[in-house]
């Protein structure tokens, strides 16, 4: 009998890993340096398990905001029934309206489409029907206040323990809405900005001697942007000759 209890939780657990790879959020391979920020974030978020929190990350473009708010959420959802992910909101909003989004918030949670026709009609009813329901909502790119007030506006609307995470480049947004902790999300510095150029230019953690030099004044440039490093070493990756990084 205890045999067989043991097989059902081998199952179970092998059954609840493979559901929580089939919701992740897909996140860039070759990473460099998260990890740190993700405890940072997560030594606060694990603090107040039954208090509804609102974290925010903020910093400047292609500092990797989304990146790092993503690994915090496939860290969190499978603690939760409810989650959504609203991806790009500042894009999203200027091609689809704050409606479009406050309905793809309701279809993710209440699994009900198409029930908003304005912004008034979202905030009250996401304020109602969310109310008695513990969820985990990652709000990607907000870059206007009303934005977040239409789409997560009051602490109250959600359940005690709901997590919302809020990515942004403007500070300010956060301090308005009086998230509960604020994250910085800073540069890269020169080590690993170099690890993270060379894993994609040269797919290993530094450059070949030939190119040493070259690759040191091109991360140089970059400021320390993910993106940035990203795009360049992508680019340069098996034409390194024919560019030749060269002088």
């Amino acid at each position: 009998m205890r045999y067989e209890a043991e097989l059902v939780k081998k199952v179970v657990q092998k059954v609840l890993s493979e559901l929580k790879k089939e919701f992740e959020l897909v996140i860039p391979e070759n990473l460099v340096g998260i990890d740190n920020h993700v405890e940072k974030v997560m030594e606060f978020v694990d603090k107040k398990f039954s208090t509804t929190l609102f974290v925010g990350i903020h910093g400047m473009g292609g500092i990797g905001k989304t990146t790092l708010a993503k690994a915090i959420y496939n860290k969190l959802f499978d603690q939760f029934q409810y989650h959504s992910f609203i991806a790009d909101i500042r894009e999203s909003c200027k091609r689809n309206g704050l409606e479009y989004l406050q309905n793809k918030l309701i279809s993710d949670i209440l699994k009900q489409k198409n029930l908003v026709h304005n912004k008034d009609e979202g905030i009250k009813l996401i304020s109602s029907k969310f109310e008695g329901k513990r969820v985990l909502i990652l709000l990607d790119d907000v870059d206007d206040d009303d934005q977040l007030k239409a789409l997560a506006g009051n602490h109250n609307w959600f359940s005690s323990g709901s997590r919302i995470i809020i990515t942004t480049r403007n500070k300010t947004i956060l301090d308005n809405a009086r998230v509960d902790h604020s994250y910085e999300h800073k540069e890269l510095d020169t080590n690993h900005s170099l690890i993270l150029f060379c894993r994609h230019a040269f797919r290993r953690d530094s450059p070949p001697s030939e190119f040493e030099e070259d690759t040191h004044k091109v991360v140089s440039t970059t400021g320390g942007l993910p993106l940035s490093l990203e795009v360049l070493g992508s680019f340069l990756c098996g034409k390194s000759q024919r560019y030749g990084m060269v002088r």
